[in-house]
């Protein structure tokens, strides 16, 4: 497990647009396409499923609950998943019953997840996120109140080596890891915020 550039308070984090101009650019320049939700594609699983690699699913401010807009798998895509207006105003609420995202298929640092906050999200593992042999980029997200019933209340990974950046890991509860747990991984971890988070193990 890496850990760098872990300040302990906001102020050095990236300046969002800045972020999302640079992530706009970068689809721009490759000739992607972008899939707006919910002005093209609802709910936020079927703009992922639209979308090929490379290209970005834009997503507007709001509060996303129900199936499709939770358990969020990237099906072994490299695309990215943009939020519009950032974390503050994107919310996947899995209301205790599953998590934001399961990355399982040997996605890459290319598959990108970019200013969601994650909350009420409960599994067995890896309340808010689960990634086993894969190595996504969070990037300006939120994972918050979220419960594991073993390890991982916010994060849990296996064999993956996945970056969170300018991200804020906090009150979050497991049995062991109650902010993130790591098995056989090497994960980056720049600028973020992880605290306040709980085990009982």
């Amino acid at each position: 497990m890496t850990n760098r550039n872990l300040p302990c308070t906001a102020e050095h984090r990236t300046p969002w647009v800045i972020v999302a101009i640079m992530t706009l650019m970068m689809a721009t320049t490759t000739w992607s396409n972008v899939i707006r939700v919910p002005g093209d594609q609802y709910p936020i699983q079927a703009g992922i499923d639209a979308a090929t690699a490379g290209d970005t699913v834009l997503t507007a401010s709001g509060t996303y609950i129900g199936e499709g807009n939770k358990n969020l798998d990237f099906g072994g895509k490299n695309l990215v998943l943009l939020s519009e207006s950032g974390a503050e105003s994107t919310i996947i609420d899995c209301q205790y019953f599953g998590r934001g995202f399961y990355f399982h298929s040997g996605e890459t640092a290319q598959a990108q997840v970019i200013g969601f906050m994650i909350i009420n999200g409960a599994e067995m593992t890896g309340g808010g996120i689960l990634i086993e042999n894969s190595s996504p980029t969070f990037s300006n997200c939120i994972i918050h109140s979220c419960l594991s019933y073993s390890k991982g209340g916010g994060v849990a990974m296996t064999q993956g080596a996945p970056s969170f950046i300018n991200c804020d890991v906090h009150g979050n509860h497991a049995v062991e890891g109650g902010g993130i747990s790591a098995e056989y991984s090497d994960i980056l971890v720049n600028s973020c915020i992880i605290a306040a988070n709980s085990s009982s193990g």
